[in-house]
């Protein structure tokens, strides 16, 4: 999202609070008015563009001018909360009977009329190029969402506060109890480059945020 309001440019990773951020900034732009992206797997109002795909399409010069920032997950919470996700929003939403099959369908892909597929791309492809060189000027993480939210709101000059809890499930069991040895190392597989980039481990600290 692009909020005009704070200069500032939000690169939303699914999964990520990301509704929550937009609720707390208030009205935005979808990417898709600010960064046209002649890409179908982009959906509707590309909601889920990469830090990438803005640059290359930045025609007035925004990413030089505003803040960009975005927060990533620990790539084992994060495959938990998309396929929980995907259970409580069925039929609406592909879902899958068990964790192992879905994992499989994120390995092998599987084609949507938006930009769902987007939900499960390594983070990497989000927030840096494909040298791993960060592209957004402040990652945040989600373990420490509300201390590195505060840096945001501080950088922007907008009143700081819990964010609201949007989309947010039912209160879970850490992900790892999701896991068998089988899907943990799946996992690590599918998300090596997250792992070795953003320094996760399997049991690291768990937050349940929005």
């Amino acid at each position: 999202m692009v909020f005009h309001q704070h200069c500032c440019i939000h690169v939303h990773v699914p999964k990520v609070a990301g509704q929550s951020i937009k609720r707390h900034l208030g009205e935005g732009f979808v990417n898709s008015a600010v960064f046209p992206v002649n890409d179908p797997s982009a959906g509707n109002n590309g909601t889920h563009l990469t830090a990438a795909e803005m640059r290359a399409n930045d025609a007035d010069g925004l990413w030089a001018s505003y803040f960009s920032f975005a927060f990533v997950r620990n790539p084992w919470d994060r495959m938990v909360s998309e396929f929980l996700w995907r259970k409580r929003l069925e039929p609406k939403r592909v879902s899958f009977p068990d964790f192992e099959m879905f994992l499989d369908a994120v390995e092998h892909g599987w084609d949507f009329e938006d930009d769902d597929f987007r939900h499960t791309l390594p983070q990497k492809k989000f927030v840096a190029d494909s040298d791993g060189l960060l592209l957004v000027d402040f990652l945040g993480r989600y373990e420490t969402l509300h201390a590195d939210f505060s840096h945001v709101c501080a950088k922007l000059r907008v009143v700081d506060q819990p964010l609201p809890r949007v989309n947010h499930q039912i209160v879970r069991d850490h992900y790892s109890r999701y896991y068998t040895p089988a899907t943990r190392d799946h996992v690590a597989r599918l998300f090596q480059e997250d792992v070795e980039l953003f320094g996760y481990q399997f049991e690291g600290p768990h937050l349940d945020q929005p």
